[in-house]
């Protein structure tokens, strides 16, 4: 039985961030345009390099959270991250505070929501965030201490159906199998 549950819609400061990130881009291309004209091989590697950008940004956007049966997947448009049950140490609901003292360290901050690796200077570690907005987060924490913040529009009902999920799972895994007996 798997359960989706959407991160959500982009909030206003990601919209606005999202704007502010399309005009710099376009300025600094126009820019480039200007100082070395048409046709020049400048130009075409800003471009290139600022569509190389956008699309890994793009291709990183945070889409749901999927609780399977023997998992937890989070997907995004391209990467799916998968966390067993087995693997999983703690699910909690967290506030808006939990992205504070947090800076990029490589992914998006504000293109379409913040998603990626975050340095948290409160704990000294790496974050994996997974966040259309900045309210309804969930903090998954597994047995290697990674953490990974995701936003959902429901995340009380996201860590019930984890925690139901997980009992079920360990239950099947302690019932004897009959074929081994």
């Amino acid at each position: 039985m798997t359960q989706s549950f959407p991160t959500g819609e982009t909030d206003r400061r990601s919209r606005r961030l999202t704007v502010l990130w399309c005009a710099v881009t376009a300025i600094v291309l126009l820019t480039v345009w200007l100082l070395w004209g048409e046709g020049g091989y400048m130009i075409a590697w800003t471009a290139s390099l600022a569509g190389a950008i956008l699309l890994l940004h793009i291709m990183s956007i945070p889409r749901r959270t999927i609780v399977g049966d023997t998992a937890l997947e989070i997907h995004c448009i391209v990467e799916i991250t998968r966390i067993e049950y087995a693997d999983l140490r703690s699910i909690r609901r967290v506030g808006p505070d939990a992205l504070h003292n947090k800076y990029v360290l490589l992914g998006g901050y504000g293109f379409f929501g913040y998603y990626g690796y975050y340095f948290d200077t409160r704990n000294w570690e790496t974050v994996k965030l997974y966040c259309r907005e900045r309210q309804h987060l969930v903090e998954i924490t597994d047995t290697t201490d990674q953490r990974y913040i995701v936003s959902c529009t429901a995340p009380e009902e996201l860590v019930r159906a984890v925690t139901l999920a997980r009992q079920r799972f360990q239950e099947q895994q302690q019932q004897p199998d009959p074929e081994k007996s």
